[in-house]
């Protein structure tokens, strides 16, 4: 909506999502999407600012997640499968990527190795 120019509709959705979080007692959106990344991570947060809205949500893609407990999953991992580096785009500069993508590329792996060994 935003990208379309019908601001009204997007503010809307935008004051109904936060609102749910909030009720909800979110503290972080853990998003999968990068484009959900940039618009939770970003654009909320701007647009709750113009208008007066209290916003206060940290806002993580699963593989910046992933990357904080990688220490924990390593043993598990043995090399990547999948190549997952539309994230890149969207990441503020000085932001790992890298890491982000290796990370995510070894949670595809273990799942497609466990989804063939039907465990």
């Amino acid at each position: 909506m935003l990208v379309a120019g019908r601001w009204d509709v997007f503010e809307k959705i935008m004051r109904m999502n936060v609102s749910n979080m909030k009720r909800k007692g979110v503290k972080t959106v853990i998003t999968s999407c990068p484009a959900c990344w940039l618009m939770w991570h970003t654009v909320y947060p701007q647009w709750a600012k113009k208008l007066g809205i209290e916003f206060g949500l940290e806002t993580k893609h699963y593989s910046e997640v992933l990357v904080e407990r990688l220490d924990v999953l390593k043993p598990k991992f043995k090399k990547p499968l999948d190549k997952g580096r539309r994230l890149a785009r969207f990441l503020p500069p000085g932001k790992s990527w890298r890491q982000s993508v290796r990370a995510s590329e070894r949670i595809v792996e273990v799942h497609t190795r466990n989804s063939v060994q039907g465990t």
